[in-house]
């Protein structure tokens, strides 16, 4: 049996945690989550044409603000966030985020390992809700113009 590879005393169950070398517990903890398939197209760096990357998901860390006293949060970083809504007897309100849950439009980011240059992509674009709730908006580039 594979022991976790941050705290080296927790046996590895099951797949997910097979894959990332870390127990559900380290993984929590630290943010970590089993990656996805990539999205790059697989060609040269187009700043130095190297050949090598490292692809990374991004993550974020914050404090716990419902939680322990001075607690951090680490989690994958996103472009936006789900609300999550809580139903109240007399009105319905906005919870603080529960960004492991809510996240929508998961970052990853290639880096040359030849000049150091750094893309960033979105494993899930489709996913990504558009509004000002989200601050997110639509910018098409495409319009009616004939002469593009």
């Amino acid at each position: 049996m594979a022991l976790c590879s941050i705290c080296k005393n927790t046996t590895l169950a099951g797949e997910p945690y097979i894959k990332m070398q870390t127990c559900d517990a380290c993984a929590r903890r630290l943010g970590l989550i089993p990656m996805p398939p990539a999205t790059r197209r697989q060609r040269p760096c187009g700043a130095c044409n190297g050949q090598q990357f490292i692809r990374a998901i991004l993550r974020e860390h914050s404090t716990d603000r419902a939680g322990e006293l001075n607690g951090q949060v680490s989690a994958p970083m996103y472009v936006t966030y789900r609300p999550d809504l809580h139903e109240g007897w007399v009105m319905r309100y906005a919870k603080y985020l529960a960004i492991e849950s809510a996240g929508l439009g998961l970052l990853e980011a290639y880096i040359c390992r030849g000049c150091g240059d750094v893309q960033f992509r979105c494993v899930d674009v489709e996913n990504i809700p558009i509004g000002p709730q989200y601050m997110t908006e639509l910018v098409d580039v495409g319009g009616d113009d004939p002469y593009r």
